[in-house]
């Protein structure tokens, strides 16, 4: 959520595509949302999926061989960095809040209502991860115990973040 709770997870194996796990990462979000994804899920399925559940495309676009992007396409990437990373919503409009999904790393999709884009808050959540829970590579084999590892370290954060929440002073 907007506080870098995990909501969801999606464990794949490390030789499957990304891009065919957007779908059933979409379910249950609402229209005329933002979906912001990195370069690994641009394909022409991922795209008509949002057209078909009118959802905003904020897919970054991918070169394939021998056709490179175009200055049109370099440049809606760079403006979708930016907006994924800086922690602003440049298109946002003050008046209408609307709903923006982040999808980041292999399958994760997490919902957020909040006028800054939030997709460093789940950045966040994997430096943490990485940092306090030293979970930088899957300590077992086999996907079953691969995500109970990645399901009880999300736990794990989610704990820590209601304690620091908890201990913290109210704002005035």
């Amino acid at each position: 959520d907007v506080e870098g709770y995990i909501e969801k997870l999606h464990i794949t194996p490390a030789n499957a595509h990304e891009c065919k796990h957007l779908p059933p990462l979409l379910e249950g979000i609402a229209e005329s949302t933002t979906v912001y994804a990195d370069k690994g899920y641009d394909s022409a399925e991922n795209r008509q999926h949002l057209k078909e559940h009118q959802l905003l495309d904020g897919i970054m676009r991918k070169a394939c061989r021998n056709r490179p992007l175009t200055e049109t396409q370099t440049k809606r990437n760079r403006y979708l960095s930016k907006t994924r990373y800086s922690g602003l919503n440049l298109n946002q409009d003050k008046a209408t809040k609307p709903q923006t999904v982040q999808i980041v790393r292999q399958g994760e999709a997490t919902p957020y209502w909040f006028k800054f884009n939030p997709l460093y808050v789940v950045e966040q959540s994997f430096g943490t991860l990485h940092r306090k829970f030293r979970y930088a590579r899957a300590a077992y084999f086999g996907l079953s115990k691969v995500s109970a590892q990645s399901h009880l370290k999300a736990m794990c954060l989610n704990l820590l973040k209601a304690a620091n929440r908890l201990s913290a002073p109210a704002a005035a």
